[in-house]
């Protein structure tokens, strides 16, 4: 292969050659982001917020921020983030990073872009939008990469506003460490015309847990954490909630159960759940329905439902 590509470079000029080597490296494994990849939106909480992550490559210095305003020409509004090293593979690291858009007026378009300050490298525009009222979610759960037959719909029905919030109940890519961790790239990377236009909020499933505790599903989609995570005061996206229109939405992890099971993990998680729901409940004057979301089923193994069947019936969860 080596002898094959240095044949090819005697060659060629210079833009060629950068554009073997290039290839050559994504060949070998390592991701190259020149620009901002893997792009997705997330609710925190908060109405007048959205949270956007997004990938760049591993540098030593990088200020992350979201550029955002009304008019695509005019992105008046700056917020910074944070940023942290992802080890997706062996050979496959880069850096994830975490911005959130603040100020946001009710049922407003808003155009966008991501990137870094501090070399003025940003992504292209893209749009999102503040509704309030007749919400349409998407949800579904275990969707990979080799069979992702609903995928371009899910994409078309996106882009035209059919639908304004995709609730996606565990399995991601199958697997996302797979292949060095570039299954799980390819997987961020496909549903990034869906997830950079709403928000995209996940929780894991059977297939997340992996060789590594969760590690891919909950770095890949740390943005949760930051947003919905905080604010809801589990600090974590395995389990969370946030409000939207009229809904108090809640995602648990039915995996808890199963795989690297924690006792002391457990009942966080119930705990947490309970003192939600207590909350919920107070404010059930100005956000009416309570829906729980997971991964399992009641009637599945490995799932232990008693324990959320007791807090959801005392609380009064409407659907799950």
């Amino acid at each position: 292969y080596q002898r094959r590509v240095r044949g090819a470079i005697e060659g060629m000029n210079v833009r060629n050659c950068l554009s073997i080597l290039i290839l050559t490296l994504v060949f070998l494994g390592q991701v190259i982001c020149i620009t901002p990849t893997m792009i997705h939106l997330a609710f925190t909480g908060k109405d007048t917020e959205r949270s956007v992550s997004f990938v760049t490559e591993n540098v030593s210095r990088i200020v992350a921020a979201i550029q955002y305003g009304t008019s695509a020409t005019q992105l008046t509004e700056l917020g910074v983030g944070r940023s942290f090293v992802f080890q997706a593979g062996a050979s496959n690291q880069y850096l994830i990073n975490n911005v959130v858009a603040t100020g946001l007026a009710a049922d407003t378009t808003y155009y966008y872009r991501v990137g870094d300050n501090l070399t003025n490298t940003w992504s292209s525009v893209y749009t999102f939008n503040t509704k309030s009222s007749s919400i349409t979610y998407a949800v579904y759960g275990d969707l990979g990469v080799a069979n992702d037959v609903c995928l371009q719909q899910l994409i078309t029905e996106a882009q035209k506003g059919v639908y304004d919030a995709v609730i996606h109940l565990g399995d991601f890519a199958y697997d996302l460490s797979d292949n060095n961790g570039l299954n799980g790239d390819n997987f961020m990377n496909n549903i990034q015309p869906i997830a950079s236009v709403v928000p995209y909020m996940p929780s894991p499933g059977n297939h997340e847990a992996g060789t590594d505790n969760f590690t891919q599903y909950i770095s890949r989609f740390s943005n949760v954490i930051d947003g919905a995570g905080a604010s809801s005061e589990s600090n974590t996206n395995l389990w969370y909630s946030f409000d939207h229109g009229l809904i108090h939405w809640i995602a648990i992890d039915t995996e808890v159960y199963h795989y690297f099971v924690d006792p002391n993990q457990i009942k966080r998680q119930l705990d947490w759940l309970e003192a939600d729901l207590t909350k919920a409940n107070r404010n059930r004057n100005q956000v009416p329905w309570i829906i729980m979301f997971g991964h399992k089923s009641w009637w599945m193994k490995n799932t232990n439902w008693d324990d959320f069947e007791q807090i959801s019936n005392k609380y009064g969860v409407d659907i799950y």
